[in-house]
Order: C-alpha cells, then structure tokens, then sequence
C-alpha cells in the first residue's frame, strides 16, 4: 500500500523546512570558531537526510525505496543527536531555543517515518 500522496508531499515539504532550519541554525553556529565541527556534522546529517529521502522516491524496487528510507531515518535520528547537543551545550538561549524547536520537529519525522516504514506506507 502507498502512503497517500498529499501524506507523502507534507513529509517532504517537512523533511525540506527542517534541513533548510538546520542550515539557518548552523550557519550560526559556524559563526563561532569552537562551534564549527559540530554545526558541520549537523549540517551533513540534515542533508543526508533528504538526500536518502529523494533518493528512496525514485527508487524503482521496494527494497531499494526501503533501504534509502532506512538511511533517512538514520540521518535524521544523527541530526536529533547533534541538536542535543546544542541543547546541553552553552550555547547563547537563542540557539538553544532554536535546536529545541528543530528537535522536536526531528522526533515527529523520525516517529512518521518509523510508523511509515513498519506499516510499509511508503
């Protein structure tokens, strides 16, 4: 069974808002020398995130669509990882505020994309 298209749009316009969040959010983080590594790595986790994302789209077997949504699901579960840490790090409020917003937003795609991936939705 195929998730519904109007579904399957909103995930992605999603997936998109949240890795063009992240890069804002990054961008400021980059703006400190000692911040640098770790808005990077949060930066590829995002982008990785879509990439596998776009890539299980055009997939043409369900077990390649699978195993690129996998990946998606494991980047996006790396971002929260590093918006955590943005989180209990001592970051000026603004940021820490702004990690926690895309944190949450995180959560909420990981847990529609596992509830896609084990109803075979997608």
């Amino acid at each position: 069974m195929m998730m519904m298209l109007d579904s399957v749009i909103e995930l992605d316009e999603r997936l998109l808002a949240f890795a063009a969040d992240v890069y804002d959010l990054t961008a400021s983080l980059e703006a400190v020398q000692t911040s640098r590594a770790l808005g990077s790595h949060l930066r590829k986790a995002a982008i990785h995130t879509i990439i596998q994302w776009n890539g299980a789209g055009g997939a043409e077997e369900d077990g390649v669509s699978r195993s690129a949504l996998q990946e998606a699901l494991r980047h996006l579960e790396e971002s929260l990882y590093w918006l955590r840490l943005v989180q209990k790090s001592a970051f000026p409020p603004e940021l820490v505020q702004r990690a926690g917003d895309l944190a949450q937003e995180a959560e909420a795609l990981a847990a529609l994309s596992r509830e896609s991936l084990r109803d075979g939705l997608i």
